[in-house]
Order: structure tokens, then sequence, then C-alpha cells
């Protein structure tokens, strides 16, 4: 044996510690230390049982959706009962207009905040429009949230798995 084979036998091999990285949970929210071999961006409390994991996220999805039921009923209901409801076809043509690119957003915001500002109801049926987007745009970034979280768990599973 050479002089370098019997330096390195002799040597005390010592482990790094094992590096860490901070996530965020993308199902409860909480921030976590976790090493960077770590199956999934889960916390360990929610890594540690996945069943109950996904029957909590399975449980928010639920209520998500039924608020969207609801939100959407009940946006029908005030748009049915409005004494503005026949004035409704045209404000969904300029809308689709923005869409197609055939109607200017100012120009539909110009007129939008006229017809708030001349009140009655048609300023009623579109403040409650607006408050049906507004409830959309928050179900959606729910749904959005709880559809991250189901892949988390997913990847988890299947890396935990055997």
């Amino acid at each position: 044996m050479n002089l370098l084979q019997t330096q390195l036998r002799q040597q005390t091999f010592i482990a790094p510690a094992p590096i860490h990285g901070r996530i965020t949970c993308r199902v409860c929210g909480l921030g976590a230390n976790v090493p960077l071999d770590h199956p999934a961006l889960l916390c360990p409390g929610c890594l540690e049982d996945l069943d109950a994991t996904r029957q909590r996220v399975q449980a928010w999805l639920d209520a998500a959706l039924a608020g969207l039921a609801d939100t959407e009923a009940h946006w029908q209901a005030s748009r049915a009962a409005s004494p503005a409801g026949d004035r409704w076809a045209a404000v969904q043509a300029a809308l689709i207009g923005v869409a197609e690119r055939k109607i200017s957003q100012a120009t539909l915001d110009q007129t939008w905040a006229k017809r708030k500002a001349e009140g009655g109801a048609l300023a009623a049926l579109l403040n409650a429009y607006e408050a049906y987007a507004r409830e959309c745009d928050r179900l959606s970034a729910e749904l959005e949230r709880l559809s991250v979280a189901q892949r988390e768990i997913n990847a988890a599973w299947l890396a935990t798995d055997v």
C-alpha cells in the first residue's frame, strides 16, 4: 500500500449535514425547513398522513365548488329579478366585443362607469355583476390553490409509495 492509500484509510469520514430548504406547504400554507430530497412541497404534518390531507383538500374543493354554484345561482336570480334584466344582453354583447377585440376596454370602462353613475336598475345590475365577478375570481384562485395542493399530494404519494 502506498503512502496516500494509508493516509486515506486512516482519515475519518464525516458526512456533511443534510442541506435543507425553506418551503411553504401547498396545503396548509405553513412554512417548513425540509431536506432537499423532500418528496413534495408539503410540511411534515401534511406529509405524515396523506390520506387525511387528501380528504381535507377534497372537503375544501367541495366547499369551493358549492360556493361557485351558489354564486352563479345568486347572480342568475339577481339578473332575472332586475327591472334592467332585458338590457343585460347588450351589456353581455359589449363584454364579448371586448374579448373579441371589436370594442376597446377603455370604451367599455367609460360606458360602464357612465351607466353606474346614472343610478337606477341598470346601475344596480352592473354592481351585482361586479360582485359576482369578484367572487368568481376569488373562487377561481381558491380552485387553483387546491389544484396545486392536490398535485403536491399526488407527488408525495408517488414518491413515498413502495
